[in-house]
């Protein structure tokens, strides 16, 4: 008979305890350290700004763009120009 428990069915199967990590702690940091001295333009800041504001003042949306999301969006900016 199985066990219906949750830490039954949350048991690592035989595959993820073969995982193996790529990258140290340390070098994750690292990496993020580098996307964030990527440099973010003035005229980039302002779209971002732009297109965060009329989110949040258009009628058809019940929410906009938060100022996480908007840091968010600069973070995969920096991303995909490092």
């Amino acid at each position: 008979m199985r066990s219906s428990s949750c830490c039954a069915a949350a048991a690592p199967s035989r595959s993820s305890r073969q995982l193996k990590p790529v990258l140290t702690a340390e070098e994750v940091r690292d990496l993020q350290r580098e996307v964030v001295a990527v440099h973010v333009s003035d005229a980039l800041r302002l779209y971002l700004l732009e297109v965060v504001e009329r989110t949040r003042s258009h009628e058809a949306l019940a929410l906009g763009v938060s100022t996480r999301g908007c840091l968010a969006w600069q973070r995969c900016a920096q991303r995909w120009r490092w």
